[in-house]
């Protein structure tokens, strides 16, 4: 056996020749790359089978294809093509190609090479019998019966009119029709499926001219029933007219092979639709287009449930094989169904399919008018389940009205059942994935908890980016343009993203404090009003707050940060509601009263206990709850960080946290805190706006190494009245400060530069000008801030990220001048709530 090889590629060419020597061991393989090399084997014509690459550079498959057709009509043609040339493939095999495999499985290619040869020469057998079959009709019919289910003549008219002669008796049995009626009622043509009628006559145009073919259509029997057949035709050519005189067509009927095919794509579309869509939406477009175009419905349309159960709507998911029906689509938006109503209602609420042999007829069918315009007749209704639960309904339509097709029924319901536990199954994963994305989560912040001193720096250095860039552009902005909520939203995910940095310092003992003596009392008649907009309408709370309370020695943020994780477990622990109790007192401890409280030692303290009475919790499990990552809570409703943040809050209080509970009796979390002598410092409020905090020409010597950062405090404090010069390290400061002879109203520096610390260039510089101001801010929250220090030297410091407002005014204070300076708001301003 001689088998050409055509593929411009000496690698391909070598893997074919030795998957073919496998089993093809005794062949001789002819090999191709060029033009002229194929030319000159197409002459020669000595070879048993082509194989051909999809494409060349200087041809494709499909012309290399029509090329053999021509020269040598029963030779066959492999197409070896690559992934992602499927398409031209199938192309190919419309075209009369006998196979294709794909490089990546040149293990099927033997078999395929076997396959397409013993088709050609049962191809050859066939024609030869039907040569021979024209010296005798009878003979014709006994071989045809033999090789088809059944058999047929046709007679040419001298104007291309074909007229049946006869056809064996299988024909009735498939079309339901005798072959006078057929032809009585129009002939052949009334049996062929609307849609398939432009097609068939092209095939037998091409049967006229000639050529024997092979194709396959569907047809409409005498009961409406929908079948495939497979149909050869041989045309007798009369040398004498110079014309084709007659057609021999021998036909199989293909319907159940047809619907195997149609079972197993339907089946992978689903598998296709899951796995590659988003969501359901994707998943149930990709079904509306397979199904349709498998099984020769030509409308689609799912409708979806309401969140709250009420009524069904539509879903963007539509899919329409004729352009015409988009007007039904048009036509349909706005329409609900209710369970039971229409036709998707009726399959929502029964949660089975269901069918309207003629939706234009059925007084159920709420667009009856509308389908009668745009030509729609049959319906179908099939639910998708996902446990139990419908999640969708998908309904279709045909052009002709028809019975209930079983098969057709049970096919598409077990596409929507594969739909729905593939749905199921899909849910169940990102349940998982879930849940691991939690753990996960909770081990990165335990790491990052370990390491977040380092972060902090460069995350407030983009956070103070991110929240001033959303300030300056509100600024121009009025509240009620649509932007404006966006840079609202925008800054206020930078608020919160600082705050996060800000917590897990906390519980890694890396924040540095500032204690000054607060009335805790105070701080929490300021934060009932937003306690209660946290915990919701569910929840009552009781304030009962001594009036006489010591004060404390304490960093108000961090004992914010204490009371809003014990409000928050107390609201998690009253799922049906209840009551929070938030107390406070004075309690003095001896050494008796210590004995019976764990932790504790002899002195003056300050109380605040919540109380909730919520579900509660076995004492035994009272050691564990300040253990990082430990919660009582369902998976996926917590990190297990809140109490042990506060715990480790109190600790660095030099005070402790007592806990009693009981199943069912709720909790009670008392926080005790040493008392201290001092009053609480307060500080006046005063409103500023920012025409107040503008600048007059004020020099400013801008020290920051980060260029983002450096560039946006330079455009604000220009823009409000400051004339800036830039220096990224201490070293172009120096060089900038001694070229403008110091003539500087403010310093304003990082802490941490390149080559020296901020303090360090504030010694240099002020040795040069003692007069000059100074600001420090930075990145860090831990000691590497050196806040202390730079406090203690009478130095003004500005933690990043800061706000727009806040750099302005802390800017206009160091500098001061005629308009002096402009206080700070009070020591507790309204809270904010972290992911509310």
């Amino acid at each position: 056996m001689r088998v050409l090889i055509i593929d411009d590629s000496p690698h391909d060419r070598e893997r074919i020749v030795r998957e073919l020597q496998k089993e093809l061991g005794g062949s001789e393989f002819v090999e191709v790359s060029q033009r002229e090399d194929f030319d000159a084997a197409v002459a020669r014509g000595d070879f048993d089978v082509v194989l051909t690459d999809c494409c060349l550079h200087w041809t494709d498959g499909l012309r290399i294809l029509k090329t053999i057709q021509g020269w040598f009509s029963h030779i066959p043609v492999v197409m070896v093509t690559g992934a992602g040339d499927e398409e031209i493939a199938v192309e190919g095999m419309k075209s009369g190609l006998s196979d294709y495999v794909l490089k990546g499985h040149l293990q099927r290619l033997p078999a395929a090479v076997k396959e397409s040869l013993e088709r050609s020469r049962r191809r050859k057998e066939y024609e030869e019998a039907f040569r021979q079959l024209k010296v005798s009709k009878e003979r014709y019919h006994i071989i045809s019966e033999l090789t088809s289910d059944y058999a047929y003549s046709l007679h040419v008219e001298p104007d291309g009119t074909l007229v049946p002669e006869w056809v064996t008796e299988a024909f009735t049995h498939i079309s339901g029709y005798v072959l006078e009626e057929m032809v009585a009622r129009g002939g052949w043509q009334i049996l062929i499926h609307p849609e398939d009628l432009p097609s068939v006559r092209q095939h037998f145009d091409r049967v006229l001219a000639g050529r024997a073919e092979v194709t396959e259509f569907r047809i409409v029997a005498r009961g409406g029933e929908v079948r495939w057949l497979r149909n050869f035709n041989r045309p007798v050519w009369d040398e004498g007219q110079g014309h084709v005189v007659r057609i021999h067509g021998a036909t199989q009927d293909i319907t159940e092979r047809k619907r195997a095919e149609e079972e197993v794509r339907l089946l992978q579309t689903m598998t296709l639709a899951i796995n590659k869509s988003e969501g359901l939406h994707d998943a149930l477009l990709v079904v509306l287009r397979k199904v349709c175009h498998v099984t020769g419905w030509v409308f689609g349309e799912a409708w979806v449930p309401r969140p709250d159960g009420t009524l069904l709507e539509q879903s963007p998911a539509w899919y329409s094989r004729v352009e015409e029906l988009e007007r039904f689509r048009t036509a349909s938006e706005g329409f609900t169904f209710p369970p039971g109503k229409g036709l998707p209602g009726r399959a929502w609420s029964s949660k089975q399919p269901v069918w309207m042999q003629d939706v234009t007829a059925d007084p159920d069918f709420l667009r009856a008018s509308i389908a009668r315009e745009v030509g729609l007749k049959a319906g179908m209704a099939i639910p998708v389940l996902a446990n139990d639960e419908v999640v969708a309904v998908i309904t279709f339509y045909g052009i002709e009205a028809r019975e209930e097709d079983e098969r057709l029924v049970g096919l598409v319901s077990a596409v929507a059942d594969q739909l729905g536990s593939l749905i199921q199954r899909k849910r169940a994963e990102e349940e998982k994935e879930r849940i691991q994305s939690q753990l996960f989560q909770s081990q990165r912040m335990e790491s990052i908890g370990r390491l977040a001193g380092g972060v902090a720096h460069d995350f407030n250095n983009l956070l103070t980016i991110i929240q001033g860039q959303a300030d300056r552009a509100m600024r121009t902005l009025g509240e009620d343009e649509p932007l404006y909520e966006n840079l609202e939203e925008i800054r206020r995910a930078s608020i919160r993203a600082a705050d996060l940095t800000r917590r897990l310092l906390l519980f890694s003992r890396k924040q540095p404090m500032e204690f000054a003596s607060l009335d805790l009392g105070r701080m929490v008649e300021v934060w009932l009003k937003m306690l209660q907009r946290l915990l919701g309408e569910d929840i009552a709370i009781q304030p009962n707050l001594a009036s006489d309370l010591w004060t404390v020695q304490a960093d108000a943020g961090s004992i914010e940060q204490v009371i809003l994780n014990l409000v928050l477990n107390a609201r998690d622990a009253m799922p049906e509601g209840g009551t929070l109790t938030i107390r406070t007192g004075n309690v003095t401890l001896d050494e008796e009263q210590c004995h019976r409280i764990p932790e504790a030692w002899p002195g003056r303290f300050v109380c605040l206990s919540v109380v909730d009475t919520g579900v509660g919790m076995d004492p035994e499990l009272i050691p564990q709850i300040f253990e990082p990552f430990f919660t009582t809570k369902e998976a996926g409703k917590g990190t297990g960080l809140g109490l042990s943040v506060a715990y480790g809050i109190v600790k660095r209080h030099e005070g402790w946290i007592h806990v009693s509970s009981e199943p069912g009796q709720g909790s009670t979390f008392t926080i005790y805190l040493p008392a201290f002598a001092g009053k609480p410092e307060e500080k006046a409020q005063e409103t500023v706006s920012f025409q107040e905090l503008r600048g007059e020409g004020e020099r400013v010597l801008l020290v920051e190494d980060e260029e983002e950062v450096r560039g946006f405090v330079a455009r604000v404090l220009r823009e409000n009245g400051y004339v800036v010069w830039e220096a990224a390290s201490g070293g172009e400061a120096l060089d900038r400060f001694e070229r403008e002879r110091g003539a500087f109203d403010l310093l304003f520096s990082d802490v941490i530069l390149p080559d020296r610390s901020g303090l360090q260039l504030v010694d240099q510089l002020r040795f040069r000008n003692p007069e000059l101001r100074v600001l420090l801010g930075s990145g860090y929250l831990d000691q590497k801030s050196q806040e202390p220090t730079i406090h203690a030297r009478g130095f003004r410091f500005i933690q990043k990220p800061y706000a727009l407002p806040e750099l302005l005014r802390v800017v206009r204070e160091v500098i001061g001048g005629e308009r002096g300076k402009v206080r700070e708001g009070p020591v507790w301003q309204e809270p904010c709530f972290p992911g509310f």
